[in-house]
């Protein structure tokens, strides 16, 4: 979230301490949001961004419940977002099916 012209920190949520960027769980990683398609490289560190992951994670960390996630990063936030976002359904979709599959195994 981006309230600087409030006077608040970039990714700081009004009326919420720690709330710029989420880790996963076990996951080194980091989530963002931006609150809108990102079509540039993000202002605040993480690793990847990601508006429903972040509100996921978040809800998580509140109520310290374990959170895995499975996310297909579809486009590298830049000019070409919007299509390349379109021209990776596909490969996706294929990738999805692949972990359901796996996990229906075990």
């Amino acid at each position: 979230m981006d309230a600087r012209p409030l006077g608040l920190a970039l990714g700081a949520t009004p009326f919420e301490t720690g709330t710029e960027r989420f880790t996963l769980s076990d996951s080194p990683l980091i989530c963002g949001t931006a609150d809108r398609f990102v079509t540039s490289a993000p202002e605040l560190a993480c690793d990847l961004v990601d508006m429903e992951l972040y509100a996921l994670a978040k809800i998580a960390k509140r109520e310290q419940i374990p959170l895995k996630s499975y996310k297909f990063i579809s486009d590298s936030a830049d000019d070409s977002a919007q299509q390349d976002w379109k021209n990776s359904l596909p490969d996706s979709a294929s990738g999805f099916l692949s972990i359901q599959d796996d996990l229906l195994s075990l």
